[in-house]
């Protein structure tokens, strides 16, 4: 028997999800319970006072100050400095049961994915309420950031067709499924519900003092797993 990193795992065969059993530095037994998909850091949009204002992102911290991890989510309350003030905000991500290395090249409508440097877009947000907005280039533009800030929406190629935003995924990239779906194993289209950006895999362990169940957040550097 031989130990892996969970990042060298699914290299190697192409997916995790819930119920493996791992390892980390500090604890022998340990259970995935899911994966979180977040942004990799705050971006400063106006690339001239990173104090001015930040743009908050899906981000998660493994930091478990001002964290709760759920079954399904984990809630965290971010802070920043507007430059003024500090400024907070409660963010929901989700927990995923699976990710995969996708094995086709697809378009899909973004109405559908949850993008985590998206979420404070107003594009994006209204895309996500599914109000039966028409999507058009004219109402690209008029959100479109200006004086030097980043485009994140254009940073994710997303393209307009038919009234729906749609982004591509191609073949090699990582996306994440629910748990509703685990049950088939194969990936289709109707089953991405994320593609990855920055991946932190939720483990579940037993105290040993106390007997309660905890979670905690690792890389998928920081998980082993054994194969034979």
């Amino acid at each position: 028997m031989n130990r892996i990193t969970l990042q060298q795992y699914i290299e190697k065969y192409k997916h995790l999800h819930i119920g493996m059993k791992v390892s980390s530095a500090l604890l022998d037994d340990m259970v995935v319970r899911g994966f979180v998909n977040s942004s990799k850091d705050m971006i400063d949009d106006t690339k001239i006072n990173q104090y001015k204002k930040n743009s908050l992102l899906g981000i998660v911290d493994k930091d478990c100050s001002n964290q709760v991890i759920c079954e399904n989510y984990i809630y965290q309350v971010v802070s920043w400095y507007d430059g003024e003030k500090i400024q907070q905000q409660g963010l929901v991500n989700p927990i995923y049961a699976g990710l995969y290395k996708f094995d086709n090249n697809v378009n899909i409508n973004i109405e559908n994915l949850y993008i985590p440097d998206l979420i404070t877009h107003p594009l994006y947000q209204i895309i996500r309420s599914r109000k039966g907005v028409a999507i058009t280039e004219q109402l690209v533009n008029r959100y479109k950031p200006n004086n030097g800030k980043t485009d994140r929406w254009k940073n994710h190629n997303i393209f307009i067709k038919d009234g729906n935003a749609y982004m591509p995924i191609k073949k090699g990239d990582w996306v994440l499924r629910p748990l509703y779906d685990m049950i088939n194993p194969f990936i289709i289209e109707k089953s991405i519900k994320s593609v990855a950006q920055e991946i932190l895999v939720v483990g579940t362990y037993i105290h040993g003092e106390t007997g309660r169940r905890c979670y905690a957040l690792f890389g998928l550097e920081e998980l082993t797993i054994e194969i034979e």
